[in-house]
């Protein structure tokens, strides 16, 4: 029998973990958003620390917007050395400037760091958070209201989707 090419990725609450999950944001911009992510991503991985997430997500940010609008977006790169991706998640009340589709600032991102050698396990992660983000009610409303990391996953993890 031939392995599954594909093999169902974990729940989204298992890849990105209350580690990776930064609430309160304080960037205004592209850039600085991805740099205070990345310093904050970097600082809580010893598998990240000193991987270049910055210039990373910038080198792939300056190929076109990771802003889908609506207040999301998903900047995600490529790491070498990663054995499976990582999931942050960053909320900004404010919002930043994020060149969206709409125009409207962006204040909700989630951070997809793929392992270089995998990248159709990274596309089906990159998915299943599209999915999460078109299937859930409310879910922008539900992430503003969280007040800690533990929120947060309680709010992406099935059964708690983005109830108000």
């Amino acid at each position: 029998m031939t392995p599954d090419p594909f093999p169902p990725i974990p729940p989204l609450s298992l890849l990105i973990g209350e580690n990776r999950i930064l609430c309160g944001l304080k960037a205004r911009d592209r850039e600085g958003v991805l740099r205070e992510i990345s310093d904050f991503l970097e600082s809580r991985d010893a598998d990240l620390a000193g991987a270049g997430l910055f210039e990373s997500l910038m080198q792939r940010e300056k190929l076109g917007s990771t802003a889908l609008g609506e207040g999301f977006a998903l900047p995600h790169c490529k790491i070498p050395d990663l054995s499976e991706p990582r999931v942050g998640v960053a909320v900004s009340s404010a919002g930043a400037v994020f060149e969206s589709l709409d125009g409207k600032p962006t204040k909700f991102f989630f951070v997809v760091l793929g392992a270089a050698e995998n990248p159709g396990r990274n596309l089906q992660v990159l998915a299943s958070i599209a999915q999460l983000i078109r299937t859930t009610p409310r879910l922008g409303q539900a992430l503003l209201r969280a007040r800690t990391p533990r929120d947060v996953l309680e709010i992406i993890t099935p059964g708690g989707g983005g109830r108000p």
